[in-house]
């Protein structure tokens, strides 16, 4: 539904923009915004913008206050306190967010088929179009590289060496006939 509701926006601001193109030149330039990625992009932008800030704004709230008085009274500019403190202590939360976004963007397909570019398809389009006409074993490798692709962002942060992965040392049962003797 947001695709449908950007359509009108993005339209009167290609014809306000084709207009003053054609006063200037004499030629009419057609519609540039809707048949290119930039409506797309604006569209993953505005559907993706929550999951992206959400966890950056959580991470950034994490950062004590104080932090940014030291940083003043050392002389550090506002820009300089957030380039030498709070993006170093966000970056797996900006790296994460990107990655979340990566792995929805691949799989969105509304937007993607009503402000996609001609002769350009995501793998999610290719997908539906396949599955559309029925031809299920061509569907099948746009949907396993769907997954292949949506699988490192999973894996990464919870990889071999953190700490939602560690083995637990197993703990030996008590033997009742060693307690006897």
């Amino acid at each position: 539904m947001r695709a449908i509701g950007l359509l009108y926006p993005v339209g009167m601001f290609d014809r306000f923009w084709a207009s003053g193109v054609e006063r200037l030149t004499g030629a009419a330039p057609g519609l540039l915004l809707p048949g290119s990625g930039a409506a797309l992009v604006l569209a993953y932008s505005a559907r993706f913008m929550a999951i992206s800030t959400g966890g950056i704004e959580a991470r950034f709230a994490c950062i004590p206050p104080s932090l940014d008085h030291a940083a003043r009274m050392l002389g550090r500019t506002p820009t300089g306190a957030f380039l030498g403190i709070h993006l170093p202590l966000s970056k797996t939360a900006i790296a994460s967010a990107g990655l979340l976004v990566f792995v929805d963007c691949m799989k969105e397909l509304p937007a993607t088929l009503l402000l996609r570019p001609l002769n350009f398809e995501t793998l999610a389009a290719h997908l539906y179009g396949e599955a559309a006409q029925g031809t299920y074993e061509e569907a099948a490798i746009a949907a396993l590289l769907i997954v292949l692709i949506g699988m490192p962002p999973d894996i990464v942060p919870n990889g071999p060496g953190t700490r939602l992965t560690r083995a637990r040392p197993a703990v030996k049962p008590r033997d009742p006939g060693a307690a006897a003797t």
